[in-house]
């Protein structure tokens, strides 16, 4: 579904890196963590040229996979695990109920989280747009990660030591291609400081704020891989919630202990990756649910504000942050169909916000519509009748809306971020709609659903089906995730409550001994007084018998 099992030479290369990092430079450690751990995504960044250059070289990658014996991403997922054992069993401490979320999820907690002890924390640009005109009850409060990251400061001491175990560690493995350089030393330091920085903040928030539960959407970046990280080491919930979709990129390695999944398909994605079943919930995405699906237009006004024939089937591409060469065939694709004359189409192009094409090209022809990025996309898709993509999310709210699907599957080049894998044909595997390969696939596929009304029932039904196993929305995921997190609060307080009988339970027995001995001592005290006063009686006896015979 989003990446197959397999591993391509990318990968093969690239996980092979990172384990050989984890390592070789384990020792590396602050508070318990290793800091590797904490820096994968900055790593995966790091090597990028070298994996490139790499993927040529045929026996550099058989010497990696004969090394490694990585085949599977299960494999790589087991090797990069490396979880901190648990130092201190926080998860037992009463009264350690504060849950941990990103502002992002800032609707999902004023809406089903009032009652709960809320730390809101802040890393990202979504984040402080979650805020925004909001007001917070009393019992919420904001963290800021990087103001907070600002004000600490790495003494001289720990900065010498880092320095020191760097050295040594450099040097014992100056012999391989990246960690025997002097600019991956610099950058390990560099990343080093950070990551300390990184611990000692989120250490501190998690012991002062008294943090039980921790939910984050992604675990490759920070604050995310730290706090899974720190839950292991302090036996915190940690819940992995995603709230777009990923691929192994931004999901291997994890170490959640429980997983808010949106679909049968996710679920079945990471027990292939060996992620346990039991720690797995279908929540449905809470995104989606208290995203603004206001379709603001009525058909007749939204085709009329495009200048939309009424009779034309209205066809919306939702393009992706892919090079320019991947939407310009798409564009390529939608012109020729459009020098169709006789075929009523209009096509809407809802560019990508990261998407750097220049649509301008096409804004002579009468048939494209260029719209503005800042158009609600829910408005055009749901005054859409074919909804067209790539692999996008939009696919999965279209299929919501019961719109029909093409999903378009153009040549996209190798990158080593946006594309590594099959994570681009999910769709096509999910059976989302009709798949096209080329204009000529585009052409037929629009005729057929002009000429053919039941078509789009038949494209509507199959949207139908693979949304019911992507998105679980037939309970409102708010709903599922409150109940996921009342199951866990229910257990740690089930631990508490344990572990306070336990105590009150050694707390009776040591007072029943203590009683034992208390009454031990005052016999053995009576005792004690019963001899004295037998003594004196004796003596008294004898001193009045040796009166008498005088």
């Amino acid at each position: 579904m989003y990446g197959e099992e397999s591993l391509n030479a990318h990968h093969v290369i690239k996980y092979a890196l990172i384990k050989e990092f984890f390592e070789g430079f384990k020792f590396l450690r602050f508070k318990d963590i290793e800091i590797p751990l904490t820096i994968i995504n900055y790593f995966q960044v790091h090597i990028r040229h070298f994996v490139d250059d790499q993927l040529s070289n045929e026996a550099y990658l058989e010497s990696m996979k004969r090394k490694h014996k990585l085949t599977t991403i299960k494999d790589v997922q087991s090797v990069l695990l490396r979880k901190p054992s648990v130092r201190t069993d926080l998860s037992k401490e009463p009264g350690r109920n504060r849950i941990l979320l990103p502002a992002r999820l800032l609707s999902f907690a004023l809406d089903k989280l009032q009652k709960h002890q809320i730390l809101l924390i802040v890393s990202t640009v979504q984040d402080r747009i979650a805020l925004i005109g909001k007001v917070l009850p009393n019992n919420f409060q904001v963290f800021d990660y990087y103001s907070e990251l600002r004000r600490v400061k790495v003494s001289s001491a720990v900065q010498n030591n880092v320095m020191k175990s760097i050295t040594n560690l450099v040097r014992a493995n100056h012999k391989h291609p990246i960690f025997g350089s002097k600019t991956f030393s610099k950058w390990l330091y560099t990343r080093s400081l950070l990551s300390i920085k990184s611990i000692t903040v989120l250490e501190n928030m998690i012991m002062k704020c008294r943090i039980g539960i921790m939910m984050d959407h992604i675990e490759i970046v920070n604050p995310g891989t730290t706090l899974a990280l720190l839950g292991n080491k302090y036996n915190i919930p940690f819940i992995n919630i995603p709230q777009l979709l990923v691929a192994d990129r931004t999901m291997i390695p994890s170490r959640a202990s429980h997983y808010a999944v949106w679909g049968i398909h996710y679920k079945e994605w990471l027990e292939r990756r060996g992620i346990a079943s039991n720690k797995i919930t279908i929540t449905g995405n809470l995104k989606f649910e208290y995203a603004n699906r206001v379709i603001v237009d009525e058909r007749n006004s939204f085709i009329a504000k495009w200048s939309i024939p009424p009779e034309h089937l209205v066809v919306t591409y939702t393009s992706q942050h892919f090079v320019n060469s991947v939407n310009s065939t798409i564009m390529n694709w939608i012109d020729k169909v459009t020098n169709h004359s006789s075929l009523p189409v209009t096509f809407l192009i809802k560019p990508h916000p990261g998407d750097k094409f220049d649509y301008s090209l096409y804004k002579d022809n009468h048939r494209i519509r260029i719209l503005p990025k800042s158009d609600e996309i829910y408005n055009i898709m749901g005054n859409s009748d074919v909804v067209m993509t790539i692999s996008s999310n939009t696919a999965i709210e279209a299929a919501s809306l019961k719109k029909a699907i093409i999903v378009l599957q153009p040549l996209i080049p190798y990158d080593y971020d946006l594309n590594y894998n099959d994570f681009h044909a999910h769709l096509v595997h999910a059976s989302a709609g009709l798949a096209a390969f080329g204009s000529e696939d585009l052409l037929l596929h629009l005729k057929k659903l002009i000429r053919r009304g039941e078509l789009r029932t038949s494209l509507q039904n199959q949207a139908a089906n693979f949304i019911s196993k992507t998105l679980q929305s037939s309970v409102p995921p708010s709903m599922v995730t409150l109940r996921l997190i009342n199951c866990i609060l229910r257990q740690k307080n089930v631990l508490v409550n344990k572990m306070l009988v336990v105590k009150r339970k050694k707390a009776a027995l040591i007072r029943k001994r203590l009683e034992i001995i208390r009454k031990k001592q005052i016999r053995a005290l009576a005792l004690k007084n019963k001899k004295l006063r037998f003594k004196k009686s004796r003596k008294s006896l004898s001193d009045t018998s040796r009166r008498k015979m005088r």
